[in-house]
C-alpha cells in the first residue's frame, strides 16, 4: 500500500507519486526544519505531548531511584553510612540498570509516538494526543529492539568507537519500525538493517544532530525543552517513514 506522505515544504526532495507526495528512502537533515514547522502548526498539542512525556519519564525516574535505595539501603536517600557497602552498592547498580531498561524503552516508545505523529501530521491530519500512546501496544517489541540496539551500540563503541557509530546508524530505526507499525523485535532489528545499508553514517549524523537540537531547549531556562524535546523522534520516525513507505508506515491505531 503506497502511504500518501506530502512535503511540509513543497521545494524538498521529494518525486511525485501516483498517489501523492512520495519522498525517496533516505537521510534528510532538512527534517530538522520541517519538524519545527510541524510542532509549530499544532503548538499545542505537541507542548502537551511532550510536557506529558517528560511528567511520566522522569517521574518514573525518581521513583526507580528512590525504590531502589529502599530496597537496597531501606531508606530512600541510599546509605547513609560513610563507608560503601559494596556488596549492596553492586545489587544497587544490577537493579538500577535493570530498571533503567524498562524506563528507556517507556521513553522510546514516547519518541515512537513523537514519530507516529509527525507522520500523521505530514498526512495532513489534525493530531490528538492520544496518538502519542498507540506505540506502548507493541511495548514488548519496543523493549527488546531496543534493547539490542543498546548492547549493540555500547559493544561497538567499546570496540574502538567507530563500530558503535556504524552499528547506531544501522539499526537506530529499529526501535521505529516496532512502535510505529508494529514490528515484532526480530522483524524490526532485520528491516533496520537491512535497509540502512547504503545509510548508516548519515543515519548516525542525522540522529546526532536531531539528538543536539533536541536537547537544545534546555539552554532557554530549561522551559525551551518542552519545544525541542519532540525534535528527535519527529525527525527519525519521518525518517523510518521514507524506507516504510510502500509498507503503510503507519498502520491504524
Amino acid at each position: 500500500m503506497e502511504n500518501n506522505y506530502p512535503p511540509t515544504n513543497p521545494q524538498s526532495n521529494y518525486q511525485r507519486g501516483g498517489g501523492g507526495w512520495v519522498r525517496p528512502a533516505g537521510v534528510y537533515f532538512e527534517l530538522i526544519g520541517e519538524s519545527f514547522n510541524l510542532l509549530k502548526a499544532q503548538l499545542g498539542v505537541w507542548l502537551g505531548a511532550s510536557f506529558i512525556t517528560g511528567l511520566i519519564y522522569y517521574g518514573l525516574a525518581i521513583v526507580v531511584g528512590f525504590g531502589t535505595n529502599f530496597l537496597i539501603y531501606g531508606s530512600i536517600l541510599g546509605d547513609p553510612s560513610p563507608n560503601p557497602d559494596i556488596p549492596k552498592l553492586i545489587q544497587s547498580y544490577v537493579l538500577s540498570t535493570l530498571a533503567g531498561t524498562v524506563t528507556a524503552s517507556i521513553l522510546m516508545c514516547f519518541f515512537c509516538g513523537f514519530g507516529r505523529m509527525a507522520i500523521l501530521q505530514s498526512q495532513g491530519q489534525q493530531l490528538t494526543i492520544s496518538e502519542l500512546f498507540v506505540p506502548f501496544k507493541n511495548f514488548g517489541g519496543v523493549f527488546v529492539a531496543s534493547l539490542v540496539y543498546s548492547l549493540a551500540t555500547t559493544l561497538g563503541s567499546v570496540l574502538c568507537i567507530i563500530p558503535g557509530i556504524y552499528l547506531t546508524g544501522r539499526l537506530c530505526l529499529a526501535p521505529y519500525y516496532a512502535g510505529i507499525r508494529g514490528d515484532s523485535a526480530g522483524a524490526a532489528l532485520t528491516e533496520a538493517w537491512n535497509v540502512s545499508k547504503p545509510h548508516a553514517w548519515g543515519l548516525f549524523g542525522l540522529f546526532l544532530v536531531a539528538g543536539i537540537v533536541s536537547g537544545l531547549g534546555i539552554l532557554l531556562c530549561g522551559v525551551g525543552i518542552l519545544f525541542t524535546f519532540p525534535i528527535l523522534g519527529m525527525v527519525m520516525g519521518l525518517t523510518y517513514a521514507t524506507f516504510a513507505q510502500q509498507q503503510n508506515p503507519v498502520p491504524q491505531a
